[in-house]
């Protein structure tokens, strides 16, 4: 296994591609909030804390119901930061209320919420499920003596279980049908499905990243509250114009992991190594050019290897940086470093977010 290398310099990209929100039906301890004013437009409900509203919601609440009894506080950044403001009854308006938005007002200005009294049920219980990558179904880092075991258990309080899926040979989780991807989503459904009442938080390896990203896009309508992807190749032949039941989704990435690269799409890989070839092809010419005294000329040629390196580099990253959530990008670290306990440990709340 590869030593991770100079996690003090540690380069970390957080790119948001968008995260799929998703709504538990109302209950009378619930506090609703609305898109619009006068509890119109889009909603969503909640109980208890939640750290941050999820990027659909982020600065978009504009009215909001409290519980009878009960109270909310909203919070201008996420984890509860920033300015405050605690309400006791229903706003149709947060336009009435001074407050940090744009407009000198609560408006478009949410980001993290608690709704607190109101007769409300205990804290949810929370249920954390390991998911293996490809061709072994027994990893180590999923074994509870191991560190990486340990260190996901410390962050949430619970000891995780695993979900294991075998049907990970070559053929199973490669061009043209990724069979044994889409069973293990079946299964991981299903296993989903059965887990008790309370929150879902979902830390796979590998191809058990689109193992749960097909589970929870198209085979559950159970929601789950994390799902944090180590080392998933991001496929384009198991991406969709669609989303997730997912409240906040990140992936972890190496810019060193050629496993990632080679598990991404036969697309993805051709155009890289199609964009690879042109680049060289080109710094030759250059090279040729300049010997030959023909400076105009290498000059061009230098011009188009230098797009094609870094049209080459642009597919590679395509491997990399995922649709639905965050990209935690590390300078480097092989494909079996991305689930150890320095990355673990070098991700940021927001993505874990206990």
């Amino acid at each position: 296994m590869g030593k991770l290398q100079g996690l003090p310099g540690l380069i970390t990209f957080c790119v948001v591609l968008g995260l799929a929100s998703t709504v538990a039906p109302a209950a009378a301890q619930d506090a609703t909030f609305y898109q619009h004013l006068d509890y119109s437009g889009g909603s969503f409900n909640a109980q208890g804390d939640v750290s941050f509203v999820g990027w659909d919601w982020n600065d978009q609440i504009t009215s909001l119901t409290v519980p009878p009894g009960g109270s909310v506080t909203i919070y201008e950044h996420a984890d509860f930061g920033g300015a405050s403001l605690t309400l006791g009854s229903d706003a149709a308006d947060l336009r009435s209320f001074a407050g940090p938005g744009g407009d000198g007002t609560w408006n478009d200005a949410v980001s993290s919420l608690r709704v607190s009294g109101g007769g409300g049920p205990p804290p949810a219980s929370r249920t954390v499920v390991l998911v293996n990558g490809s061709f072994n179904p027994y990893p180590p880092w999923m074994e509870p003596n191991a560190p990486e075991y340990q260190a996901i258990a410390a962050t949430y309080g619970v000891q995780p279980i695993q979900f294991r899926w075998t049907d990970s040979d070559f053929a199973g989780v490669n061009f043209p049908f990724y069979s044994g991807i889409w069973n293990g989503a079946s299964a991981l459904a299903g296993f989903i499905n059965a887990l008790p009442p309370g929150e879902i938080e979902v830390i796979t390896h590998s191809h058990g990243g689109n193992v749960a990203i097909l589970a929870t896009g198209f085979y559950t309508n159970r929601p789950v509250t994390r799902l944090i992807n180590l080392a998933t190749p991001v496929n384009w032949d198991l991406r969709w114009n669609g989303g997730l039941w997912v409240n906040h989704m990140c992936t972890a990435s190496s810019h060193d992991d050629w496993v990632q690269f080679i598990g991404s799409s036969p697309y993805q890989v051709y155009r890289f190594a199609e964009a690879a070839y042109d680049s060289y092809y080109w710094a030759r010419e250059s090279t040729i050019a300049f010997i030959e005294g023909r400076y105009e000329d290498a000059l061009y040629y230098a011009a188009l290897a230098s797009y094609y390196f870094a049209a080459g580099h642009d597919w590679w990253d395509s491997t990399k940086y995922e649709w639905w959530g965050w990209t935690i990008m590390f300078a480097d670290g092989s494909h079996g470093d991305m689930h150890e306990p320095p990355v673990w440990h070098a991700l940021p709340m927001a993505c874990k977010r206990p």
